[in-house]
C-alpha cells in the first residue's frame, strides 16, 4: 500500500514535469526565450509545480483508485443486513461518488481561483493563463480529497453511533484490519505533506498584488484552516472506531467460547462443538498477535502523541521556515 502510493506520487510528479515542459516549449516557440525561463522557474521552484502536483494529484489517484476497495472491505465488519442507521451506507456511496466531490469541488475552485488569480500572477500572454490554470485545478484535487475525507469521517460517526445499541460487528481477519489502518495513516499524512507544499507554494508565488494588499494575503491561511483539522480527525477517528470493533468482536468470541463451556459442561463436548472451540480459539490468538505485532504509529493509543509530534512540526515550520514565518507575521 505504501509503495503503490509512493509510486503514484512518482508518476504524477514526472506528468507535472511533462506538463512544465510542454508550456516551456510553447512559450519559448510562441513568445520568448526569457518568458519561457520566467515560466520554468515560477513552475518548478515558485509555484513547488513538482512536489505539489505529486502530492496533490497522486494522492486523489490513489483514493479514487483504492477507496472503493477500502469500503468494500469495511462491508466485511458489519453485517449490512442489521444496520439501522442507513446513514453509513449513503456516506460511503458519496465518499466515492464523482457527483459529490463535483458538486463541492467546483464551488471552492471557483472561489479558490478568484482568491488565487486576484493576487496577479506573473508572466503574460499564453504562459500566464497556462501557469493559472495548472495551479487552480489543485483546488478541485484539494477539494476532491477534502471530500473524501469528511465523508469518510461522517460514515464512521453514524458507524460509531449504530454501534452502541445494535452489535454487527463480524469476524475480520487481521490482515483486513491493518490494511485498512495502514490507508488511513498513509492517505492522512499525504494530504498533510501536500497542505504544506501548496501553502508553501502559494506564498512563494510572487504573485503581483499578494505582496502590497495585505487582506487578500491573509485569505491564503484559509485553506490551512479548512483542510488541517479535517485531516487530523480523518486520521485518528476512523482508527479509533475501527479499534473498538475489533475488540468488540474478540469479545464476543470469548462469550461464544464461554458460552460453549458452559452448555457442555454436563455432557460430552461433541466432535463439532470442539472444532468450534478450537477455531475460536485459533481466531482469539491471531487477533491477538497481530495487534502485538503492530507498529505503534497505527495503534489507537499512540494517536495523541502522534498528533502531538505533528503539531510540533509545523510549529518548528513556522519557526524555521522564512517563508512560512514571514507570512504569519502579518497576523
Amino acid at each position: 500500500m505504501l509503495i503503490n502510493s509512493f509510486f503514484n506520487f512518482l508518476a504524477f510528479c514526472m506528468v507535472s514535469l511533462i506538463l512544465c515542459s510542454i508550456g516551456y516549449v510553447i512559450t519559448f516557440v510562441f513568445q520568448s526565450k526569457e518568458l519561457a525561463n520566467q515560466f520554468f522557474i515560477s513552475w518548478i521552484f515558485n509555484f513547488n509545480g513538482i512536489l505539489v502536483g505529486g502530492t496533490g494529484y497522486g494522492l486523489m489517484w490513489y483514493i479514487n483508485k483504492e477507496g472503493k476497495n477500502l469500503l468494500g472491505m469495511l462491508n466485511n465488519f458489519i453485517d449490512v443486513k442489521k444496520l439501522k442507521n442507513l446513514n453509513i451506507v449513503v456516506y460511503s456511496h458519496k465518499a466515492n461518488s464523482w457527483t459529490w466531490k463535483i458538486i463541492i469541488g467546483v464551488p471552492i475552485t471557483i472561489i479558490g481561483g478568484i482568491i488565487l488569480w486576484s493576487g496577479g500572477y506573473p508572466l503574460q500572454g499564453f504562459s500566464k493563463y497556462y501557469l493559472a490554470i495548472c495551479s487552480i485545478s489543485l483546488y478541485f484535487v484539494a477539494s476532491y480529497i477534502l471530500t473524501f475525507f469528511i465523508y469518510i469521517i461522517l460514515m464512521f460517526k453514524a458507524l460509531e453511533e449504530e454501534l452502541k445499541d445494535n452489535p454487527i460487528s463480524k469476524i475480520v481477519p487481521a490482515l483486513e484490519y491493518e490494511t485498512i489502518n495502514n490507508f488511513f495513516t498513509i492517505t492522512a499524512t499525504i494530504g498533510i505533506f501536500g497542505l504544506y507544499f501548496g501553502f508553501r507554494g502559494t506564498l512563494t508565488a510572487n504573485l503581483d498584488i499578494l505582496m502590497a494588499f495585505e487582506p487578500l494575503r491573509k485569505l491564503f491561511i484559509l485553506p490551512v484552516i479548512l483542510f488541517l483539522p479535517i485531516a487530523l480527525v480523518y486520521s485518528f477517528y476512523p482508527r479509533y472506531i475501527l479499534k473498538k470493533i475489533y475488540d468488540m468482536e474478540i469479545i464476543n468470541q470469548l462469550r461464544k467460547l464461554e458460552n460453549i463451556r458452559l452448555n457442555s459442561m454436563d455432557e460430552d463436548i461433541q466432535t463439532k462443538e470442539r472444532l468450534d472451540i478450537e477455531k475460536t480459539v485459533s481466531e482469539i490468538k491471531e487477533k491477538l498477535l497481530a495487534e502485538r505485532k503492530q507498529l505503534p504509529i497505527i495503534n489507537y493509543k499512540d494517536s495523541p502523541s502522534l498528533g502531538l509530534v505533528i503539531l510540533m512540526l509545523l510549529q518548528l515550520i513556522v519557526q524555521y521556515d522564512k517563508v512560512i514565518n514571514d507570512f504569519f507575521k502579518i497576523f
